[in-house]
């Protein structure tokens, strides 16, 4: 609600499924992905990539509340993802947000 409050347009899904839907429903048309590494359905990850596929220019935001392994870790930095861990409050997210866009 914050986020719709200060100007941004919010998309909200429950899984990867729901996501990939509104994903085409919208033909793409999204700046950011921000989503938790571990979805009910199927990983951040494998919804960045499938995003990535159809529009190359979108930033990815991750976040999660345990990044236990390093081969996640290693995955975030190797395909240049942001990363916010949980959990964090508003101004962090607005931090992250801030970079992506400056990064564009």
């Amino acid at each position: 609600r914050a986020l719709v409050d200060i100007g941004y347009e919010i998309f909200s899904a429950q899984n990867a499924q729901e996501a990939e839907e509104i994903f085409k429903g919208e033909r793409g048309k999204f700046n950011i992905l921000f989503s938790d590494v571990m979805l009910p359905d199927k990983s951040g990850f494998y919804l960045a990539e499938q995003f990535l596929s159809l529009r190359p220019e979108l930033k990815v935001i991750l976040t999660s509340g345990y990044v236990g392994n390093e081969s996640q870790r290693a995955i975030i930095r190797e395909k240049g993802y942001h990363y916010i861990e949980k959990p964090y409050v508003l101004s962090d997210l607005l931090q992250v947000l801030s970079d992506v866009i400056k990064s564009s």
